[in-house]
């Protein structure tokens, strides 16, 4: 997982789950750890299927699938689109703060542009006109950026919520041998 190989993460997950009958908290963790590495490979209804191995209900972590599956996605093609107008790409992923901050300096850039043209200051006016054009297309990727993270968020919540507060740490208590305990 630390790799993002998630298939062959959840490749692991499935042989030790289909190993480890007696321990049903271990199973449990297994059983979260390969519906997150099926969300993260795009199969959520696998995911939902890793999740009723487990050998006690996983609502919360259902539930969490079930609120990624109703959710849509942003597409990072709008995004960049609606960034043609500065600041529209963020709102439209729901990042308000720096649409508004794009907006505010597209704005300035071009004000500024405009009152140096006005008053034949065109070396000044190009250095600014530089400074827009680069703000400009900032916005423009900025929309297709914001995307991707709004996606992301998206998945990483979701991979949250089936996790839960599960851990996996050393059991201590077994020295000289060691032992797994799970903790919810």
């Amino acid at each position: 997982m630390a790799r993002q190989n998630y298939a062959e993460a959840g490749f692991h997950y499935q042989g030790l789950l289909e190993a480890h009958a007696a321990d049903d908290a271990f199973r449990t963790w297994l059983a979260r750890r390969l519906a997150i590495a099926e969300l993260y490979q795009g199969a959520t209804h696998r995911a939902r299927e890793a999740l009723a191995r487990a050998p006690t209900p996983q609502t919360e972590a259902l539930v969490a699938c079930e609120r990624y599956m109703s959710g849509r996605d942003r597409s990072p093609l709008v995004g960049g689109l609606c960034g043609l107008i500065p600041g529209l790409g963020y709102a439209y992923s729901g990042e308000y703060a720096n649409g508004l901050r794009s907006l505010l300096l597209n704005g300035l850039f071009l004000f500024g542009l405009i009152k140096c043209a006005e008053e034949d200051l065109w070396g000044a006016a190009a250095v600014i006109g530089f400074f827009e054009i680069t703000w400009y297309s900032g916005s423009i990727y900025g929309g297709v950026d914001a995307a991707h993270r709004f996606n992301r968020r998206r998945l990483e919540d979701c991979a949250e919520g089936i996790q839960g507060t599960a851990r996996l740490e050393p059991d201590f208590s077994r020295l000289p041998a060691i032992g797994w305990r799970i903790n919810f």
